[in-house]
């Protein structure tokens, strides 16, 4: 009977770890699809505006496109540390030696929930640092000079 336990104990483990990845994937899925329907510039567009920036309003849209760039960093930060709230509210990490191998299978996926939260708010940062620079250039552009083609 006790092994008819244990292994309830791991189908519910691992079926617990198959909702959450699940609900994890559709997540991020909402979020990138909400990203994309409000992205203003492309990944071309913005090279090619940078490249050519002169005027204060060049410089104000890169700015707003490092402005959009770090709040979608963000939004991916928020929900890596939501994630990782419903992994350690699991009972199953750090439990009984007779969930070993589904406990280690959750600290692994914590473990690179940490990963990526910690990149997105590395890129989030980064973004930001973009974005106020680009703001200052654009306070310091001489539209005189832009429009000479100095």
């Amino acid at each position: 009977m006790k092994s008819g336990v244990r292994l309830t104990v791991k189908y519910f483990a691992a079926l617990s770890l198959a909702i959450m990845f699940a609900a994890g994937t559709f997540g991020q899925a909402a979020i990138a699809k909400n990203y994309s329907a409000q992205k203003k510039l492309s990944q071309h567009e913005i090279k090619v505006l940078i490249a050519s920036a002169r005027t204060p309003e060049d410089h104000e849209r890169i700015a707003q496109y490092y402005d959009e760039q770090s709040q979608y960093y963000l939004e991916q930060a928020r929900a890596y540390a939501e994630r990782i709230a419903a992994y350690e509210r699991t009972p199953y990490l750090n439990s009984c030696s007779m969930c070993v191998t589904s406990s280690n299978s959750l600290e692994a996926a914590v473990g690179s929930l940490k990963i990526g939260k910690r990149r997105a708010d590395e890129q989030a940062d980064e973004m930001h640092r973009l974005a106020i620079l680009y703001k200052q250039m654009a306070k310091n552009a001489n539209p005189l000079t832009a429009s000479l083609g100095l």
